[in-house]
């Protein structure tokens, strides 16, 4: 299926058609499969840089032919491009490359566009016709910014205080928590805590460092591994967010009433207004703002530090007499008896305590340089001075049932400034706690919508969530059916659960939980598949696994306490991750529903389809290709074969399109690799279920580069793929916008490999399975011969390498 002799009425008729392959296939193609789908319909297109200081485009010598031939090359066709003439492009893709190139070159379709065409619909680089697939024009993508100005980014203390009110507010409901089960251990065990929060540190610090991208966990896992194990962190961050609304608003709710009201109320109906409320801010437009953090960050410090002078004043005055009596009948409960089980359990509690410490990476491009290692030091100096001594003064002036009881679960610090107000502080501290901790309590939950929004937002950006959750309110830019969405699942847990704050607590710890191991993994697979970033501490892959096996013990903890929450996780876990898992599904399911209505009607003819049939086909077909035409740039250095095959063959595993375009920035004419016309029609043929295009375009590969592509080529940053840069790479992700890293560096295949590749490429389009033996270093005579079996599958959409039959002893595969 590629261009013949014909090119000059075939091929340029279908450039202007918009909707034309680009030649005529004479083959019948299946239904529902559009032409340029077809294998070998991949073009070589040119892209002028107006940053490059020369413009080989328009440069004679470029296409090795007379001056003629360029300057036919720029004359502006009937839809307002410049098109090059069949004689000048293809003596660059035969002359120019080699003679030895001439068979592969004909299947490649070269088009040129300038500048004054990238608003037309027409032209090729926009996918809407040339081949590729019509259907008009995309919206216009708006251009990024690389890099922000620093006047806008965060500073220390105003990063801090966004993501310390969520960590330091789990003081009021992990401390009384802890002590239920842990008794008079768990400052121990809250001291525990610090130790596995000292190690995550540096593995945040040296994964976010590496990849300092906004959205957390999703965006780690998405650069290091494949797109399902991210939609699966997602999933999980999500829970997350969703168990630490539920938790903030209803803590929220009970300081108010134990501090503030004088009289029991139902607590449901208040808890589902507070969390309406903030809905609501949300979509009128209401943003967090880092000087109001900052004033509650502040006042809920002094607020607690209050708290504990006042505790320790009542402390000496007993003398310390009320902590002995407590530790005495901690050892005499027959229930905390077992120092051991005591342990375990307080610290699988405890590990709520540091819930949020994650969040100051889903910021972290709003931040300046070096803040976020900050942040993560000033919050673990502040749980460091405020969980464990908590826990250790509330023993010191509550007596031990009054410490470990219900009340104490929900509202321990209002139980302590009331044990302290008789002797110092008076009635002012219980309200200054009470009104702190609503205060605190609601910024988290406001922290929760902001976070999910961007979660949510950029899930729908990435084609992992349905399209319409992007949708903007017209009047207040808001994305309001996350938000709506998102209010509707909250308020069901909290109703499901019926207020425990207990069982929510345990979802909501095993979910934060799961995000951690998430973390740590990712950085282990950062070492192995990303070893090349820059990143600046690098942890040893010995602390990486004793952090995650305390995050697992912990884990493991919690569902053995309380195993019912496994019910109400999986119900959430189930519905979300189902939602995720059907955009990676539904081109499945799509074709197989046309394939049978196609059958159907040619079974029963047209007569016997109804209207509602037809249009269901119409329909389908239409969102069908809605979806695979939408396209996927790679940016390749080297054009090699093996890079080649490895960026298809993570786009046919992660990405529904069926249209990638691989663009090569060069320097010099004699940058662009000789076999590049090969290997793309290599690869090009031996994908059928995916078009390959190769966009050239003069200048150094930078952000202005980068986002002249997506301004021309009209395909997002979040949906451009690069190989793992190298140390020695001057640029970070986010000045280059965002795009993702999907293979690390590798070197090229040996020359013998790459000509079986190429010669069972043209076994008949790959229709056969091949077998070919490959020596490596042959006849060196010093021993050091490599032979091969090598067997490539027919008609798959992985190449897959298997062990002949019969290979001797002495033959080794790969």
């Amino acid at each position: 299926g590629g261009l013949n002799d014909s090119f000059v009425t075939a091929g340029a008729g279908g450039g202007n058609g918009g909707g034309g392959g680009g030649g005529d296939a004479s083959t019948e193609r299946p239904i529902g499969v559009a032409e340029w789908e077809w294998a070998g319909r991949g073009d070589v297109q040119f892209l002028e840089n107006p940053d490059a200081a020369t413009q080989a485009i328009l440069d004679p010598a470029f296409y090795q032919g007379p001056p003629s031939a360029a300057t036919s090359a720029t004359t502006s066709s009937t839809d307002g491009t410049r098109r090059g003439s069949t004689n000048s492009l293809r003596s660059f893709t035969s002359g120019d490359v080699g003679s030895r190139e001439r068979g592969a070159s004909q299947s490649i379709n070269a088009e040129a566009a300038t500048p004054d065409s990238q608003s037309t619909a027409s032209t090729p680089l926009l996918g809407g016709s040339g081949g590729g697939g019509g259907g008009g024009s995309r919206p216009r993508v708006s251009s990024f910014r690389a890099g922000k100005a620093a006047a806008h980014l965060l500073g220390q203390w105003s990063a801090t205080a966004i993501c310390a009110n969520d960590i330091t507010s789990s003081v009021l409901y992990t401390a009384g928590q802890t002590a239920t089960y842990a008794g008079v251990w768990s400052p121990v065990c809250l001291a525990l805590v610090l130790v596995v929060l000292q190690l995550f540190r540096n593995i945040y610090v040296e994964l976010v460092t590496a990849l300092p991208l906004n959205g957390g966990t999703y965006t780690a896992i998405l650069n290091t591994t494949s797109k399902k194990v991210a939609a699966l962190a997602a999933t999980l961050s999500f829970l997350s967010y969703m168990a630490t609304v539920v938790v903030s608003g209803s803590t929220a709710i009970q300081y108010l009433q134990t501090g503030l009201l004088s009289s029991e109320i139902d607590l449901r109906g208040p808890t589902i207004a507070l969390l309406g409320f903030f809905a609501l801010l949300m979509l009128v437009g209401i943003r967090e703002s880092s000087v109001v953090a900052l004033v509650i960050f502040s006042l809920h410090l002094t607020t607690v530090f209050t708290l504990q002078v006042c505790c320790l004043v009542k402390v000496f005055e007993d003398d310390w007499s009320l902590f002995q009596n407590n530790y005495q009948h901690h050892l005499t409960d027959p229930t905390k008896g077992n120092i051991g089980k005591a342990l375990v359990f307080g610290f699988s509690s405890a590990m709520l305590g540091i819930s949020g410490f994650e969040t100051s990476a889903n910021f972290v491009e709003e931040q300046k340089p070096g803040v976020f290692a900050k942040t993560l030091r000033n919050m673990w100096v502040c749980v460091a001075l405020i969980n464990p001594i908590v826990s250790l003064l509330s023993f010191g002036v509550l007596s031990y049932a009054d410490a470990t009881g219900e009340e104490a679960q929900v509202a321990l610090l209002s139980l302590m400034a009331k044990a302290c107000a008789p002797h110092v502080g008076g009635p002012w501290i219980v309200k200054l706690v009470a009104v702190d901790a609503v205060l605190v309590l609601s910024g988290a939950v406001l922290t929760g919508y902001v976070g999910v929004t961007g979660l949510m937002r950029r899930m729908a950006s990435d084609r992992v969530l349905p399209n319409f959750f992007v949708q903007q309110n017209p009047y207040t830019k808001t994305n309001h059916w996350i938000i709506l969405f998102f209010f509707a699942v909250c308020s069901t847990l909290y109703l499901i659960t019926d207020g425990n704050l207990q069982t929510v607590s345990n979802v909501y710890v095993v979910c934060f939980l799961s995000v951690m191991s998430l973390f740590a993994i990712g950085d282990l697979i950062l070492k192995h598949k990303r070893a090349t970033l820059r990143r600046d501490v690098k942890v040893r892959p010995v602390t990486v696994l004793v952090a995650l096996a305390f995050v697992l013990i912990a884990a493991v903890g919690n569902i053995i306490k309380d195993p019912s929450m496994l019910y109400i996780f999986a119900i959430f876990f189930v519905i979300f991750f189902t939602i995720v898992m059907s955009m990676f599904f539904r081109t499945l399911v799509l074709k197989n529903v046309l394939h049978d209505l196609d059958k159907r009607k040619n079974r029963h003819g047209s007569a016997r389809q109804g209207g509602c049939a037809a249009w269901v086909r119409r329909t389908g077909r239409r969102w069908l290709h809605s979806i695979v035409r939408e396209p996927v740039v790679f940016f390749s250095k080297d054009l090699d074969l093996c890079t080649l095959n490895k960026a298809v063959l993570y786009v046919l595993a992660n990405e529904q399109t069926q249209l990638l375009k691989i663009v090569h920035v060069y320097r010099h004419r004699q940058d662009i690799p000789d076999d590049f016309i090969r290997n793309v029609e290599v690869v090009d043929r031996l994908y059928p279920k995916i078009r390959i295009d190769v966009v050239l375009m003069q200048g150094e590969f930078s952000p202005k580069s980068v986002e002249h592509c997506v301004e021309t080529l009209r395909v997002p940053p979040n949906r451009m793929f690069i190989q793992c840069p190298s140390e020695t790479f001057p640029w970070k992700l986010p000045d280059l916008g965002g795009v993702r890293i999907i293979t690390h560096r590798t070197g090229r295949l040996h020359p013998h490999v790459e000509q079986a590749l190429r010669h069972h490429a043209a076994n008949e389009n790959g229709a056969t399975d091949t077998l070919t033996r490959v020596t490596l270093n042959p006849g060196q005579g010093d021993g050091n011969e490599h032979r091969f079996l090598v067997r490539m599958k027919a008609h798959g959409s992985k190449r897959t390498l298997s062990q002949a039959d019969g290979a001797s002893e002495n033959e080794h595969f790969e």
